[in-house]
């Protein structure tokens, strides 16, 4: 599991570095005519956490948090990718007194990727996630990426679906 998570944390970091901005820092910019780019929370991908509690398919990281925030932040960065055979979805919370990566992983499909949590298990921290984004890497033809489930979809679990494998979601959740 250790190789499993090393090998997704690296592919992470390639996209991270692109398109998240919920561990900001502070700006690289040089110039009025540089547009300021943030700076990923590297402790969250490198880092060794604090303590670490693994529940069916369900992961949970506990780190230091990275920076001191005055106010609480009511939602979290979510992304979903493929590693070896497994679909991963990672969620990244940034807390008052802890930052949280959390991992849900399960077996890959044919060609696509279904991430089951009981609604229970997914109501503990959050209320909803929503499509923010999608990274497609030359693939012809179609591919989708959704969020469903849980009370809307009068389900007992919340589904993070995407396919292709090429495809990697990115998604917007809501802090409980």
């Amino acid at each position: 599991m250790n190789n499993l998570l090393k090998s997704l944390l690296l592919l992470l970091l390639v996209v991270l570095s692109s398109t998240s901005s919920v561990f900001a820092g502070e700006s690289d910019a040089t110039s009025k005519e540089d547009i300021p780019f943030p700076l990923p929370n590297w402790s969250v991908l490198f880092g060794k956490p604090l303590k670490t509690i693994i529940e069916g398919n369900k992961r949970v990281d506990v780190f230091k948090p990275e920076s001191s925030n005055s106010k609480p932040i009511s939602y979290a960065w979510a992304m979903g990718g493929l590693l070896d055979d497994k679909c991963m979805v990672t969620i990244w919370i940034r807390g008052k007194h802890e930052d949280k990566r959390i991992i849900y992983d399960s077996k890959a499909e044919e060609s696509f990727c279904t991430v089951s949590i009981a609604r229970a298990d997914f109501e503990e921290d959050f209320k909803y996630c929503v499509l923010a984004g999608i990274h497609v890497d030359n693939t012809k033809g179609k591919f989708t990426a959704r969020f469903f489930g849980g009370p809307a979809g009068d389900r007992e679990h919340y589904f993070f679906a995407w396919g292709p494998f090429l495809v990697m979601p990115d998604f917007y959740c809501i802090l409980k």
